[in-house]
């Protein structure tokens, strides 16, 4: 069973999100899981060891959704990278201004687990806080895959941890 193990809130500063994206419609079968699997057998993942230079203190690949509403959101399998970072032919960018963001970190052993219990667990570790969603312009939510959370202790055996970002605001009546 899913679970989060740590919860802050922080300033994300401006960057550029770059990678391949796809429409998802909720009604219909989940296409990520396949999407992920085509964007690191084409190599669109592994395009990023190209970009070193650009890279952010945050450089794990990362599912960046965003545009969404009751039923559609897209999601981008890519990387956050330095505003000024150039777009590969082929790939989509979206410039994020600097914001506010929740960062949670969900652990367990099993994928599907854990992303589909990323959003719930965030949203109500904000209940009690000084924040709330921010779901205005620029507003996004990404599972970042850091190497030494994610990818590493899967290689052992171990539970891993996916980081789960989203946009908040400070609530108003407070």
């Amino acid at each position: 069973m899913a679970e989060k193990v740590h919860f802050e809130i922080k300033d994300f500063p401006a960057c550029r999100v770059i990678g391949k994206q796809i429409h998802v419609d909720c009604s219909k079968e989940n296409p990520i899981p396949q999407f992920w699997d085509k964007c690191f057998g084409d190599g669109s993942c592994s395009r990023f060891e190209e970009m070193k230079e650009y890279y952010t203190q945050e450089h794990g690949l990362i599912g960046y959704m965003d545009n969404a509403d009751e039923t559609t959101f897209d999601y981008i399998v890519g990387m956050f990278l330095k505003p000024e970072a150039p777009v590969p032919e082929g790939y989509i960018y979206r410039d994020v201004p600097a914001m506010k963001i929740a960062v949670s970190w969900i652990e367990g052993v099993d994928l599907a687990d854990i992303v589909m219990s990323a959003h719930g667990l965030t949203v109500s570790a904000l209940k009690d806080g000084d924040y709330d969603l921010f779901t205005g312009p620029c507003s996004y939510c990404a599972e970042v895959y850091d190497y030494s959370r994610f990818v590493a202790p899967q290689a052992e055996g171990k539970k891993f941890i996916m980081d789960y970002w989203i946009t908040v605001e400070k609530k108003q009546n407070k």
